[in-house]
């Protein structure tokens, strides 16, 4: 790690280290005549002078390419694209509702919305103990239930925090 400035980050440090137990790796087989010097030629690895090439994860040398700009690579090619004229539109969330519970233990909605109260099981049950009560039929498609959930306790919803 000679060859780091002392305020290197750590990956950077890692970095270098696996380079380090790569070169040792290389000299080894290179000591055992498993590879030759002609085969790390071949791979790259050694240039035709004999020095190491500058490639990552091999020589201490070479440029990271973690997050460094520019990495080394060739510029897409834009085909003539302009670059953004108009800003982007940002999707504007809804604001969170304080929501107060009953005495059943069922969800209020704040009474400004006119918004029924939440029912653990649907109104489905409701709908169908008395088709004729309007108040169980969906405004909108003047079909009933009010809402599309099926009956049922497999269809419930969760219970809330």
């Amino acid at each position: 790690m000679v060859y780091l400035r002392g305020d290197a980050d750590a990956a950077r440090l890692r970095e270098a280290d696996r380079a380090r137990q790569n070169r040792l790796e290389v000299v080894k087989a290179l000591s055992t005549g498993e590879i030759s010097r002609r085969d790390l030629f071949k791979w790259g690895l050694f240039t035709a002078s004999g020095a190491l090439a500058l490639k990552h994860g091999f020589s201490p040398y070479a440029k990271s390419a973690y997050a460094a700009v520019p990495t080394g690579t060739p510029r897409s090619p834009l085909f003539g694209a302009q670059k953004f004229t108009q800003p982007l539109n940002r999707v504007r969330t809804q604001t969170p509702l304080a929501m107060t519970r009953d005495a059943a233990g069922n969800a209020l909605f704040p009474t400004s919305l006119g918004e029924r109260p939440t029912k653990r099981l649907s109104y489905h049950n409701d709908f169908s103990a008395n088709r004729t009560d309007p108040s169980y039929i969906n405004p909108l498609s003047k079909r009933g239930p009010i809402e599309g959930r099926p009956p049922g306790e497999f269809f419930c919803a969760p219970a809330l925090g």
